[in-house]
């Protein structure tokens, strides 16, 4: 396999290829410099799909992107006026042509602008946005909805089917639920074996599966699962399948798949139907951290990619750990096969960037920096005493890191203490992890666990269950349980002793709960308790109390939000997520109690991606096996196709040495990530026991000697620690497990408990009402309140009142507009007319049109024709009826190609293009200080004291300083979205705030309304009216501060190029008319640099 090359030619146009990237070798700094090196090629970053498995990565991932983009611009910046590339190979790349320098960084820069809104997604949400936008190929409804929690639908259906048909009947009720619930979450699987012998159970699990479809879609819900499943079999279809991969491939040229080694062959199948031999697709991945099997990453999939790709190529140096560990590791494992029979990983050597140690030790400790701690007990232990004695030793090392004995080295070359979020401990079970946190934090030593435990698994669940149960079934016995969970916190003694008093008024407590319950929720309740029975002194006074005051609160959050059905519901809805929590993985996974610097305490699965300078592995060599003889579905492949087989053990026992094969070459990969997860020490434990050890994955290669590229055997019998062989870059240490103290014990006495309660701090705080999440919508409610007719506060796209035709704002736009064209009343009805002056108005139809500005790219070659299908496809959102469509798409054509004047050189929208278009750019500003806050009167006074007697929009200050929010305290955050932000090229390229508007102007009794209506009076009187300034201000001191933190070298007065507020309905095209200083439909406003700075000041709460 040949190494990957920065300086070597991009894939071909409808090319697939393979990039193999080991642990720590830099795949996200490839992924993000080859998107760099498409774009400079040429390609629109909108054309470029880059899809990853969470969310998680989705953002880090675009966060990468964007960073290399600014990177590589500021490069080519300095290379074109004459300074040097630097040693990155990203940037030495897209430099070294010097003829193409200025179009590159041209190219970077449009890119730079898109990156918020460039395909980088989960594969989830690319299948459903590309189910939406494929209309009538695909088998879809667009009306559904994600369904987060069906779990309750499953098991209805379950029930049902079962009691549908005496023969169903004949399966225990217990193993048909069990085969029901695993049938639903691994809806893709085929079902195994066929034929008669089985047909009841097969018939059963493929019937559950049909009918949890059926309710589905008759619900209008989805899962992520029917995302991927849908797309493929669109993609897949013999009939629409072609024109649906066309329309895809066409759309996205590029494609590049992140961490593709957990890819299902579902994933895979709509992947190589839409794109595989149409665009350039590069499959990113290491087979070698497949660990996702049970969730259906299949690396059967992963190989079957791989040998239809056209090149496979890999990353060949590591970049995270130091040579010492690299070399280490490759000698634990050597050279063996990691895959399966039908789908091999072979291990091989890497390069190590870091060829010197970055840590050291101040006392006599071992040079190698993989080291193996064995215990080495005479006899065979039982599994819970070698955890103990591991944990005990584990403590012992954990001791010697903190106090002092260890050190790192920074990237600046400077040496530091070892400090508690250095280590890193990595378990296999979320019971272990448990174990080592509780003794950790037992003895003072900070520690998180973030296990993929669900919080259904907690005490909080299951005392809330128990307080549930007793408001809905108040009867003595559920009360006095009630009373001894944790939210109450009565003992069986306190019970026992309480005077008839204390038991009156702790049933009163509970009986009121259950009103709360039923009249405000699951919260009232909590809140209720916590204030009743002092929750939080009493919880966080104990070990372990701030995880449980975390639980609690994330069950209340959950059971919240679950409202919906009914207090009865609500504890039968918990008693089945607490049953199901243990069996079936759940999403809701415990949160982390502290955010403070900490041991992390982790399962190996919630490690991945992750690096830490020191790792502990305390289950290298202790690994759990399913007894071969029960009685439950596997999931394992036949002839090559992924399968969950219903058969009884022994019935398929002739399969299922292969599907724990499987089993056991995941183990391996589990431990390869787990160790690669360390960039300086890696320490691991190994423990005699007759069971655990024998198929772990370190007790197997450690006993391993056939290093011929092969697995190693499933299993090696017991052997006494100091017969353990050796390896090179390895250090072997006898543990003698007499001198190991047993850990501390979270028990605490009562005696001990007393001495440990806390008093709680008395907060004398108040709720501050000043403090509001609002926007531009929420500050001119009260203003539109007190015009003689209201306007529409929660649309820009307000009209403006009709039949004022006598007022003198309407005779002061009818004398400028003579004054100012020089026009008689003959001429104006000659005047340009846009196509949207007698369409119809209100806020629909602005939306409508703000849409489809927004997605059609102004400089396409067959603008009308664009606008003509975007209108098509959202006609049936914004309904309008009777709109002439024909007519709105020549109207928007006169918008797009009307010069905006001043603000752009007199260039029109379809002359810039999308290419120098920001769309919505939404902000959230932060408001005030914490001692510090201003009103909106001192916004009002800078257009009086900022802006010259001149200016159309001065008076408008006077207006805002008299009305009803001028002593509206700015505080808390203020959000919006900016319509477009259009950067207008030149020397130094000036950026300009713009807002569509389909406001009408007043206009005489049936005249028409025509271009010269719009006069720079008539737009300062709508502006005025709707107060749009103060929405102008806002918007440019919110691109003032993103310009701040996105544009390097930014200089207010060089780029902040104005406001245009765009009335489109005035705009005719190329030929519009100009109106004293603005064009006609164009209001342009040019507030001085320093009014915007002190605008963004004041909203921060500046003096």
């Amino acid at each position: 396999m040949e190494d990957f090359d920065w300086f070597g030619p991009l894939p071909e146009v409808g090319t697939t290829t393979v990039l193999e990237a080991s642990a720590g070798t830099g795949k996200t700094y490839t992924i993000a410099g080859m998107v760099a090196r498409f774009v400079c090629e040429g390609f629109p970053l909108g054309q470029i799909l880059a899809v990853t498995f969470s969310r998680r990565a989705t953002s880090e991932l675009r966060d990468s992107i964007r960073d290399r983009l600014v990177s590589s611009r500021a490069t080519l910046q300095r290379v074109i006026d004459g300074g040097p590339v630097g040693d990155d190979d990203v940037d030495r790349v897209i430099a070294a042509d010097a003829e193409l320098l200025a179009t590159r960084l041209d190219r970077i820069e449009r890119a730079l602008g898109q990156v918020d809104e460039a395909p980088i997604v989960t594969l989830h949400t690319f299948a459903k946005r590309m189910l939406d936008e494929l209309g009538l190929l695909a088998d879809h409804d667009r009306a559904v909805e994600l369904g987060s929690d069906l779990d309750v639908l499953a098991d209805e259906v379950i029930a049902d089917i079962y009691l549908s048909d005496e023969r169903w009947q004949r399966l225990d009720w217990a193993y048909a639920s069990m085969l029901g619930r695993i049938a639903n979450a691994h809806p893709a699987e085929q079902l195994h074996p066929p034929g008669d012998d089985y047909a009841l159970r097969v018939g059963f699990a493929a019937a559950v599966r049909a009918e949890i479809d059926r309710r589905k879609r008759l619900l209008r819900v989805l899962t992520y699962d029917d995302m991927i499943n849908r797309l493929a079999a669109t993609l897949t279809d013999p009939g629409n399948g072609p024109a649906a991969a066309e329309l895809l491939s066409s759309r996205f040229r590029v494609v590049l798949v992140d961490e593709f080694q957990d890819t299902d062959p579902q994933q895979w199948q709509f992947l190589a139907a839409g794109f595989h031999g149409r665009a350039t697709m590069m499959l990113i991945g290491d087979p070698k951290q497949a660990i996702y099997r049970f969730r259906g990453g299949d690396v059967e999939t992963y190989s079957a990619a791989r040998a239809s790709a056209d090149r496979v190529i890999r990353l060949g140096t590591n970049h995270r750990s130091d040579i010492g560990v690299v070399r280490g590791i490759e000698r634990i494992f050597g050279p063996i096969d990691l895959g399966t029979p039908s789908a091999a990983i072979k291990l091989t050597q890497i390069n190590a960037r870091h060829t010197l140690a970055r840590i050291r030790a101040s006392i006599d400790q071992p040079a190698e920096m993989v080291r193996i701690r064995a215990i080495d007990a005479d006899d065979p232990l039982r599994i819970e005493s070698a955890r103990e004695k591991i944990q005990a030793d584990l403590l012992a090392q954990v001791d010697l890191l903190l106090t002092g004995s260890y050190e790192l080295r920074n990237s600046a070359g400077e040496w530091r203490r070892v400090s508690p979020d250095d280590i890193a401990v990595l378990v296999a079970s979320n019971k272990v992890g448990q174990q080592v946190h509780e003794m950790l934090a037992a003895s003072g030593y900070p520690s998180v666990f973030s296990g993929e435990s669900s919080v259904f698994t907690t005490q909080a669940a299951t005392d809330w269950l128990v307080l549930l149960e007793a408001l809905e079934t108040p009867d003595r016995r559920h009360l006095r349980r009630a009373m001894m969970t944790c939210l109450v916190d009565w003992t069986s003694a306190d019970i026992a002793t309480a005077d008839g008093d204390d038991l009156v008024a702790m049933t009163a407590l509970l009986t009121r709960c259950a009103r709360l319950l039923a009249d405000q929720g699951v919260a009232a309740v909590f809140e209720t308790l916590t204030a009743e029975r002092q929750l939080y002194s009493r919880l966080l006074s104990r070990p372990g109390g701030e995880a449980l005051v975390t639980d609690l609160r994330h069950v209340t959050e959950i059971l919240n939000q679950t409202e919906y059905l009914g207090a009865p519901g609500l504890a039968e809805y918990l008693r089945r997520r607490i049953e199901r929590a243990s069996q079936i993985p759940d999403e809701r996974t415990r949160r982390l109690p502290t955010d403070r610097p900490a041991i992390r305490v982790m399962t190996v699965h919630q490690a991945k991606g992750l690096q830490f300078p020191i790792v502990l592995l305390p289950q290298a060599a202790d690994r759990y096996c399913q007894d071969p003889y029960e009685d439950t579905p596997i999931i394992g492949h036949v002839d090559g196709v992924r399968v969950l087989d219903v058969a009884q053990p022994l019935d398929r026992a002739d399969r299922t040495e292969d599907y724990r094969s499987e089993e056991a070459a995941e183990s391996l990969r589990s431990f390869y990530v787990a160790c690669t997860r360390a960039q300086s020490l890696l320490v691991m434990w190994w423990a005699p026991t007759p069971h655990n050890t024998t198929r772990s994955a370190l007790h197997r290669l450690l006993c391993n000697n056939r290093w011929d590229g092969t697995p190693p055997p499933p299993f090696f019998s017991p052997l006494p620690a100091a017969q353990l062989p050796s390896r090179p870059y390895c250090h072997l240490t006898l543990v003698d497990p007499s001198g190991l103290a047993r850990p501390a014990s979270l028990e605490v006495t009562d005696s001990e408990a007393s001495q440990q309660v806390l008093d709680a701090r008395i907060f004398s705080d108040h709720i501050d009402r000043e403090w509001v999440r609002t926007s531009y919508t929420g500050l001119t409610a009260a203003m539109h309140s007190e015009a003689s007719r209201p306007i529409d506060a929660e649309s820009d796209e307000t009209e403006l009142p009709a039949d004022r035709v006598e007022t003198e704002a309407s005779l002061r736009i009818a004398v400028e507009s003579a004054d100012s064209t020089g026009s008689t009343d003959g001429d104006a009805v000659q005047a340009p007319t846009s196509a949207l002056a007698t369409l119809p108005g209100g806020t629909q139809f602005g939306s409508l049109v703000h849409a489809v500005l927004e997605r059609v790219d102004p400089a396409d070659d067959e603008l009308l024709g664009a606008l003509s299908r975007e209108l098509a496809v959202l006609a049936d959102r914004f309904p309008l009826a009777g709109l002439d469509t024909d007519r709105l798409a020549h109207g928007l054509v006169q918008t797009l190609t009307t010069p905006l004047g001043l603000l752009t050189d007199n260039r029109s929208l379809r002359q810039l293009g999308a290419r120098h278009r920001l769309t919505e750019l939404d902000f959230e500003l932060p408001l005030g200080a914490a001692n510090r806050r201003r009103k909106v009167a001192d916004l009002a006074a800078l257009f009086e004291t900022q802006l010259p007697d001149a200016d159309p929009l001065r008076r408008y200050g006077s207006q805002l300083a008299g009305s009803a929010a001028a002593e509206t305290v700015l505080a808390g955050f203020l959000t919006g979205s900016i319509d477009v932000v259009l950067r207008v090229p030149g020397p130094h390229p000036r950026f300009v705030v713009l807002d569509y508007k389909t406001n009408r102007v007043p206009t005489q009794a049936d005249e028409p309304l025509t271009a010269c209506h719009y006069t720079p009076a008539a737009m300062t009187a709508a502006m005025c009216e709707a107060h749009y300034p103060l929405q102008a201000l806002l918007y440019c001191a919110a691109l003032h501060r993103y310009l701040a933190w996105r544009l390097p070298g930014y200089i207010p007065g060089r780029h902040l190029g104005g406001v245009g507020y765009l009335f489109v309905r005035g705009m005719t095209g190329p030929d519009n008319p100009i109106l004293g200083a603005m064009p006609s439909g164009v209001f342009t406003w040019q507030p001085p640099t320093g009014m915007i700075v002190r605008a963004s000041e004041l909203l921060a709460g500046a003096q």
